[in-house]
């Protein structure tokens, strides 16, 4: 299985994707923090329960997974990771638009999509866990 589906190197992501939401609501905070915020947590949130369906539904392909690129086929694999794919697209879009208009928004949009990802990966997590669960149970038998 692919180390970006490793349960330590989610939990560390997660740390940096936390440290970094952190470090710029506090350092560089915008007009623009709480509708980036608007659009960056309920997208990745939905995006996540998107990768969660899509594990599910092509375990194997995870599971087998060596390369990123395997991480990713496996993903497009179902129609859930692909609507996954486009919703990232999408929302970063929705940021770029919304912050585009002035170079101070900058941090907002940074804000925005270390957001997404932070949402993303921690409603993705627990079938992150159960993955390495069922590897490492088959693993045993």
């Amino acid at each position: 299985m692919h180390s970006s589906l490793r349960v330590r190197n989610n939990r560390m992501l997660l740390v940096v994707w936390i440290c970094g939401v952190a470090v710029l609501l506090i350092a560089a905070p915008t007009p623009l923090t709480i509708p980036v915020l608007l659009v960056a947590l309920p997208s990745g949130i939905a995006a996540g329960v998107l990768q969660r369906v899509a594990i599910a539904a092509n375990r194997a392909a995870f599971v087998s997974s060596v390369t990123a690129f395997d991480v990713r086929r496996a993903l497009t694999g179902c129609r859930a990771g692909n609507a996954a794919i486009i919703l990232q697209w999408l929302a970063f879009a929705a940021i770029l638009i919304l912050t585009v208009r002035d170079p101070a928004t900058l941090p907002a949009a940074f804000l925005g999509v270390v957001a997404f990802w932070l949402a993303r990966d921690v409603t993705t997590y627990p079938a992150v866990v159960r993955l390495e669960q069922s590897v490492s149970i088959a693993a045993i038998e």
